[in-house]
């Protein structure tokens, strides 16, 4: 097989394995993971459940590659913010879009769903747990980078402290969104910025006493 079409078939592959992935979000979101079959995903796909088997070796597979399909996109949000010009200032700002996105994604119930079944699945959660790994580190990395851009000349902070507090901010957030749906979006995004003002203001300009007490 030459290289053009070997490229083609790996380019129909993934196709596939995303069409698959999006039926099978589709289905999770009305049924749950335990409520929807295998060959309910592949109906919802058009294809056999057989020919899903190609792709997929199990319903676990396709819940890892939702998780790992999240991951992409908080990868490809955080990129940038590793830019020499990203300031505290621009940090809060982009953490606060991404709280805004967050809680506007159609799939957010399916978190829920996600955090269920990685604690009763060992298999679900080191993929949970690896992701999150992935995040936090990426938001410390975040945090440590827009301080140096400040130049400030007082002790360095304990940012995994602080990523741990904006991270467990952030998915108390969506909880809420989720057990009291009266909070509406701005409500909540209204708090998730007086928090971050907080840690990143606040926390970070006083890192000489922060420090102290991490």
């Amino acid at each position: 097989m030459n290289t053009s079409r070997y490229a083609d078939v790996q380019a129909r592959a993934e196709q596939r394995r995303a069409q698959i992935v999006n039926a099978a979000t589709t289905c999770f979101l009305v049924h749950g993971f335990h409520g929807t079959s295998v060959a309910e995903i592949a109906n919802k796909a058009g294809i056999s459940s057989g020919n899903l088997y190609h792709y997929f070796v199990d319903k676990e597979a396709i819940i890892t590659a939702i998780i790992e399909e999240d991951l992409a996109q908080l990868q490809a949000f955080t990129a940038q913010w590793q830019h020499h010009h990203y300031n505290l200032k621009m940090l809060r700002s982009r953490l606060i879009e991404g709280m805004r996105l967050r809680l506007a994604s159609p799939t957010i119930y399916l978190r829920v769903e996600i955090l269920a079944e990685a604690a009763r699945n060992p298999k679900v959660a080191k993929v949970v747990q690896q992701v999150d790994d992935i995040c936090h580190q990426s938001i410390v990395d975040a945090v440590t980078h827009a301080w140096k851009a400040e130049k400030n000349a007082q002790p360095l902070p304990c940012f995994d402290t602080i990523t741990e507090l904006i991270v467990t901010f952030s998915e108390g957030l969506v909880m809420r969104s989720i057990c009291d749906p009266k909070h509406t979006t701005e409500q909540l995004i209204s708090q998730f910025e007086l928090a971050i003002g907080y840690l990143l203001d606040q926390k970070l300009t006083g890192a000489s006493n922060t420090a102290d007490r991490c």
